[in-house]
């Protein structure tokens, strides 16, 4: 219980340091200069693969829908696709360290970084930042703030969608990148203490299994 307070805590202590560097980037008190996405990174949609072919549903190509987009680095996705399948459709190969960004109804500014060249269905937008401009990480947590703001500006009387037109034109307050890097020094450092409470957390489940085990055999 201790273990499940502190993790959720460490979420809350990435927040708050964001929010002491860099303020509400909503209302901007720090006064930094905004910029477009479409201006500090390369935009484009995914694609999904026509599922008739079954051979294009085959590959070692993560393709990632916006259901997936649950933490701040993506694992590995529940369907991948071939090489073949993003040679001859709507499907592209994003690079890693790109940020997908859900488009689409409840996911909507769904976000997850890619920890390896992979794909997505197009209800995902894919970033490429450019590295001087924008680290992916500290946009990650600023996007992440933003979200309840932005899925405001949803459209669609069924579904409530953004566009990829309104994601390149949207701004963000942008400090300088070496603020930034200096943001993404602190939250490794808070992730490796996070990883390693998690690692106490599965070590004590795994005691408290062998006990009841012990217990009642």
């Amino acid at each position: 219980d201790i273990d499940r307070a502190m993790l959720a805590k460490y979420d809350e202590l990435i927040q708050s340091v964001f929010l002491e560097m860099f303020g509400d980037p909503v209302t901007n008190p720090k006064r930094w200069g905004v910029k477009k996405l479409g201006d500090i990174g390369k935009l484009q949609s995914g694609g999904t693969p026509p599922r008739k072919n079954k051979q294009y549903f085959t590959g070692p190509i993560d393709w990632y829908t916006t259901g997936e987009l649950n933490g701040l680095y993506l694992g590995e996705a529940n369907e991948k696709i071939t090489e073949q399948a993003i040679n001859e459709s709507s499907a592209k190969l994003f690079k890693k360290g790109s940020l997908l960004i859900g488009m689409y109804d409840t996911s909507a500014f769904k976000l997850g970084i890619l920890t390896r060249e992979a794909s997505s269905n197009q209800a995902c937008a894919n970033i490429l930042l450019d590295e001087e401009k924008c680290n992916v990480e500290w946009l990650y947590y600023c996007l992440k703030i933003l979200r309840p703001v932005i899925l405001h500006e949803r459209r669609g009387i069924r579904q409530k969608n953004l566009t990829l037109g309104f994601i390149k034109k949207l701004e963000v307050i942008m400090p300088p990148i070496g603020k930034q890097k200096e943001f993404h020094i602190k939250l490794g450092k808070m992730l490796r203490e996070r990883s390693d409470t998690v690692q106490v957390q599965n070590r004590s489940r795994e005691l408290f299994s062998s006990l009841l085990q012990k217990a009642f055999n």
